[in-house]
């Protein structure tokens, strides 16, 4: 994209989709990047550990964690959260709770001394798309952004 348009420049917000979508409703925004619900199957394995996750601004996860947990009618044994993605790598690895995060985070997030395990009976996706508002006029930059990413 910036090779085929060297002038276009992007303000990135980082937050949860569920405020994306509402900033691209009140057009403080035109574009979002979102995740979709996740489809977890079965938790119980986690509820015996003291977890840190990640806060609601971070990654978008926490509240989908907590609500998964809830459905389940398990407890979530919650001791801190943490909107710090290394700082909350750096706790999980000096042993303080164990964590749940998206996979690609542990290899954005490489160095630290952790043991990373696959909940195998569990399925931890998340979709991801993007929005816009329908009908709605779109700059030339957003189109452009909207056309490479489904290339």
């Amino acid at each position: 994209m910036k090779k085929r348009y060297p002038h276009i420049t992007y303000k990135i917000k980082q937050n949860e989709s569920a405020q994306l979508c509402k900033m691209v409703k009140e057009r403080v925004i035109q574009l979002a990047i979102v995740r979709f619900p996740l489809e977890l199957d079965d938790f119980s394995v986690m509820q015996a550990y003291p977890l840190i996750l990640p806060s609601t601004k971070g990654l978008g996860v926490y509240h989908m964690i907590v609500e998964e947990f809830s459905r389940r009618k398990l407890e979530v044994n919650l001791l801190s959260e943490c909107s710090d993605i290394p700082m909350l790598l750096e706790l999980v690895s000096s042993g303080f709770a164990a964590t749940i995060v998206p996979e690609i985070v542990l290899k954005m997030h490489k160095g630290h001394e952790l043991k990373a395990t696959r909940i195998d009976d569990t399925h931890l996706s998340a979709a991801s798309g993007i929005i816009w508002l329908k009908d709605h006029f779109l700059s030339m930059a957003a189109r452009h952004f909207i056309e490479q990413i489904r290339q």
